[in-house]
This record gives structure tokens, sequence and C-alpha cells, in this order.
């Protein structure tokens, strides 16, 4: 009697992209992006010592004759160069015998540049492992023993402290709900510093400010023309870009007093913001907020946006200029500064 067999399918897209990896782990499968012979890929990878994006190989085989046990072996090599890309770890190396739940470790990293630029970082983030799950990976184990063995070989005491904990960054500030993204330093031209509105999987960087409990009327506040005049008057500089600083320009920053039916239409013009955003997937924030190539829709978004902020703060939307609107702020910070 023939028995039947169900082909297993694989994932296979043509160009990375975070949703792809998205996918990639949601559905505990390999990803490959184009398809090369194992020889070509062995001798394009050797060329580089760090890769950035994460991509994976698989022999070109004819899926006809495959049995169960060259599909498994397959799906490994794949893994093995996956994981070899995300820890630029020597491309020869063997990954043997590892657990896919290794997948639930990896979180997105972004650094300023990172997430300006869209540029593909990943950290390993192990705070809630297992000592078992750790001791089942032993390439992640080795990465842990070489960065407690690095923070004790450092001069500062604090650091060596640190080597207790090398699971774990050396300052965790990573909040559990979402959080307002502000990169720290942005280009003066600009007309809006991109902030961001992200979820707590994905790990920020020192190189970035951010707000915990984040909500949407922060959000479109502080993405407001408002804010920006604020921020352009106070901040520091580098060379002439802007630096964001929480002491100086946020927690100085004096808020409006909106009704409810304001806050609610604040909330409404930030979501059209990052809806905006969204319809240009290939483009960095960099580009979407390139004074030229910025799109109609993400500037009527913010164009938006700057109307209902300043009717929050009882401003006059036609004529009122930035440095009317600062001088208007500074009325408000020293009224602030009275009050307490």
């Amino acid at each position: 009697m023939n028995k039947l067999y169900q082909k297993k399918q694989g994932i296979r897209f043509r160009r990375w992209s975070r949703k792809a990896y998205a996918m990639f782990c949601s559905l505990g499968k390999y990803v490959t992006i184009g398809n090369l012979k194992k020889g070509i890929a062995d001798v394009s990878l050797g060329k580089q010592a760090n890769v950035c994006a994460s991509y994976s190989v698989c022999q070109s085989v004819d899926e006809k004759e495959e049995d169960d046990e060259e599909k498994t072996e397959e799906r490994w090599d794949s893994f093995d160069i996956t994981l070899r890309t995300f820890f630029s770890y020597n491309l020869n190396q063997k990954l043997s015998g590892w657990d896919f739940s290794i997948l639930k470790y990896i979180k997105q990293f972004f650094g300023a540049r990172e997430y300006l630029h869209n540029i593909p970082r990943w950290c390993l983030w192990l705070i809630h492992i297992s000592p078992s799950e750790l001791l089942k990976m032993p390439l992640v184990k080795e990465r842990v023993d070489a960065v407690k063995n690095f923070r004790l070989s450092s001069t500062k005491k604090a650091t060596r402290k640190y080597a207790e904990f090398p699971l774990r960054f050396m300052e965790l500030r990573q909040p559990e709900t979402n959080y307002i993204l502000i990169p720290r330093h942005s280009s003066e031209n600009r007309r809006y510093i991109p902030f961001g509105f992200v979820n707590s999987d994905i790990i920020c960087g020192d190189a970035n400010n951010m707000i915990p409990n984040a909500t949407l009327y922060q959000f479109g506040v502080l993405t407001s023309n408002v804010h920006m005049a604020w921020m352009r008057t106070v901040c520091g500089r580098i060379k002439s870009d802007y630096r964001y600083s929480n002491d100086i320009v946020y927690n100085n920053f004096p808020w409006p007093t909106p009704s409810v039916q304001q806050k609610q239409k604040i909330e409404q013009t930030a979501k059209a913001i990052l809806d905006a955003r969204l319809l240009y997937p290939d483009s960095s924030l960099a580009d979407l907020y390139d004074e030229v190539a910025m799109p109609p829709e993400l500037r009527k978004a913010h164009q938006n946006n700057d109307r209902v902020v300043m009717q929050a703060y009882g401003f006059s939307v036609k004529d009122m200029t930035e440095s009317m609107c600062v001088a208007e702020l500074m009325k408000l910070y020293q009224e602030k500064l009275n009050n307490n």
C-alpha cells in the first residue's frame, strides 16, 4: 500500500525585512533569501569578516529526491549560517545540536543610527533564560563567558562588579511597555526629529533617550512643531546637529492642558503620523524626514498634528511664528517655576 507523504514547505523570501524576520520567529521555520550553490556561498561568506544582515543558504538539490534526513540536515545548515551572521562568528564553525528556542532570545536592537537608517542589528536578550536552557546552547554560553571575562579584565571597578551578571546588560532600562524613542543626535536639516513609538520587544540602546509607558497623546505633543521649536531653542549641539537632552529639553518642556476632545484629536493625528510612515516600508526614517523627499502623506499628517497641538496650547494657528511660539512657551515655563 502506498504511503502518502505531506511535502514540507520552507518559507522563501527574495528580500530581507523586519516582517520577514517576524514571520521566521513566529513560524519556527527557516528563511531563504535567494538561492546559491553551497560552494559559491562559502566563497562569498569567506570574504566577509562581519556580516550585518541575516540570511540563510541551502544546498541546491533535487527536491523530488530529498528524504526527511536530507531536509533536516538542510534546515540545520541554514540555521548555522543564520546564527553565524547574527554573532559574527567564524563562518567555518559548525553549530550542530542547537535548539531553535534560541530565537526567542534574539531581539532587534536600536541604536540611534540603526533606528534612523533602518540598519538591521540584533542582540542576545537573556533576562529570563533558565540555566538549563543556557547550557543547551554552547555558542550562547561561550558568548556569556566572553562577556564575563571582558568585564573582569576591565580597569574600572564598576565594570568588574558586573562580571557577576554576564547574562545581562550593565544598565537595564528596557521598559516592559511601549516607549517613545528619541535619538539623542539628529540632523539640523530635519524639521522634525523622527521620534519612534516602539514596542518593548525592541531593545533600546544608550544612543537614544526613551520615555516608558508611552501614550499616543504624548507622542503627538512631542513630535509637534511646538516641541520642535522648543527643542531647537534649548537643546545642545554637536557641530550644528541637534543633541536632545532629557534634563534640558524634555524635563523643562511646558505641556499643554488640553480638553478631553483636544486630547483625543492629538491621539488621532499622532496615529496618522505612524500610519503615514508605514506607507513606505522600504524607506528609512532618515529618508522619510528628508525635507526634499518627505512624502506628502507624512507631511500632511504632521501638519494636522501641529494644528491640533497648537490649539491645545491656545496658540493661533494662522499667524504664530516659531519665535513667537518659543516666547509663549518660555512664559509657560516661568509660570511653572513660580508655581513651584
